[in-house]
């Protein structure tokens, strides 16, 4: 599973598919966040501000988190697994 799981991840991030609708999406959030920010900086109750700026970060996170998922976990499963070695007191026997 881990293999096939590799190369599908590998086949859906150079999918020209993928590379345009990260590319749209994501270009579509950058300009409609920057809407959002100018009208939550608009706002006249100061704490209604800072939760519609919150709700566009919280947004904007969940937005790019979707989209870097298939590539951390490529990362993940490609990557060798760190080996931590115990520390003794006795030193290397």
């Amino acid at each position: 599973m881990t293999d096939d799981l590799r190369e599908h991840l590998q086949d859906l991030l150079t999918h020209p598919g993928w590379m345009w609708l990260v590319e749209q999406e994501l270009g579509h959030w950058q300009k409609e966040m920057s809407t959002y920010i100018v009208q939550a900086v608009g706002e006249v109750n100061g704490e209604l501000a800072l939760q519609k700026l919150r709700q566009i970060v919280a947004a904007k996170q969940a937005v790019e988190r979707v989209f870097a998922r298939p590539r951390e976990t490529l990362k993940r499963l490609t990557e060798p697994p760190v080996t931590v070695h115990p520390y003794s007191r006795r030193g290397s026997l």
